[in-house]
């Protein structure tokens, strides 16, 4: 059988990047080899044409010994042999489950925290994931972003119908920008490693008002106001609630100074009356003396 040609050969080969399953790859391309007519010895020289990354890396570095190996067969059983050694090597360090045991001990520490970037977790996450199993289906993968939330996330995330990986990465930045709104200074100052120090999703839905403590929320999460009934705030920090406020701060003076003018007006009066009582005593007491003066003077 004639062999592929070398371009069409080399293009229908899979590459390897040292993060999948090494075992599977080195028997799909030793079994390519055989099927397309090329020999051990091609697929010794020019194995480094299949490898990326780490796997190029190892392969270069372990290449001026196997050159000399290589340079020393005389036939095809001796390029077989090479070939045999230096997938042993090849597999001893590209070894699929201690590298899957790798994944799984980063997949368990990647949590999410709220304040976090939603779509960063995401993301990574799936990067992880894709290293334990590139087939892993939908459903795993959505329940796999689940166990990495907080436990009072996880709940109401379950209770929710998420089917893909999208509508987990969409609820979940709702749940993030509704903490937003009612902690924004807790935001600002939370670091990733401080879990334990900043508030959780109930303590979210607390408000510290009193008014505040009963209030609602929309179907994507963000909190009803108490007072102007619209969506996104809390009656805590309600524009419309602290414009009729500030009016009613502003008519306050103007209520006081007018009682005060009228409790001064009403003294005024009182004082005006006194003043006007002891005149008119005063002015009764000078009649009488002056008409006992007229009455003497008369008798005289």
């Amino acid at each position: 059988m004639a062999p592929t040609p070398l371009h069409e050969f080399i293009a229908q080969l899979r590459r390897y990047d040292g993060k999948t399953d090494a075992n599977e790859f080195i028997l799909r391309f030793e079994s390519d080899l055989v099927d397309n007519g090329y020999t051990h010895s091609w697929g010794i020289k020019n194995f480094d044409r299949i490898l990326d990354g780490d796997a190029k890396s190892w392969f270069s570095s372990k290449w001026p010994i196997y050159s000399v190996r290589y340079a020393a067969c005389q036939n095809d059983a001796q390029f077989t042999n090479l070939f045999n050694a230096i997938k042993a090597d090849f597999l001893s360090i590209f070894d699929h489950s201690t590298q899957v045991a790798t994944w799984r001990s980063k997949n368990k520490s990647l949590k999410y925290t709220m304040g976090d970037d939603a779509q960063t977790y995401v993301t990574s996450k799936m990067e992880i994931l894709r290293h334990i199993d590139a087939n892993m289906t939908e459903n795993k993968r959505v329940h796999e972003l689940i166990r990495g939330l907080p436990y009072d996330i996880q709940v109401p995330m379950v209770l929710q119908t998420v089917n893909t990986c999208d509508q987990f990465l969409g609820k979940l930045r709702k749940l993030s920008e509704a903490h937003f709104l009612t902690n924004p200074k807790a935001n600002s100052s939370k670091s990733r490693n401080n879990f334990q120090s900043s508030p959780s999703i109930a303590q979210v839905n607390r408000p510290s008002q009193s008014n505040d403590r009963n209030y609602r929320r929309a179907a994507d999460g963000r909190p009803i106001c108490n007072y102007c009934k619209k969506v996104g705030h809390v009656m805590k920090k309600c524009w419309a609630l602290a414009e009729k406020e500030k009016h009613k701060k502003g008519a306050e003076p103007q209520s006081a100074n007018h009682n005060s003018r009228k409790h001064k007006g009403r003294n005024s009066n009182r004082r005006n009356q006194n003043q006007i009582g002891v005149i008119n005593e005063v002015s009764n007491a000078d009649s009488s003396q002056n008409c006992e003066s007229d009455s003497s003077l008369q008798e005289n």
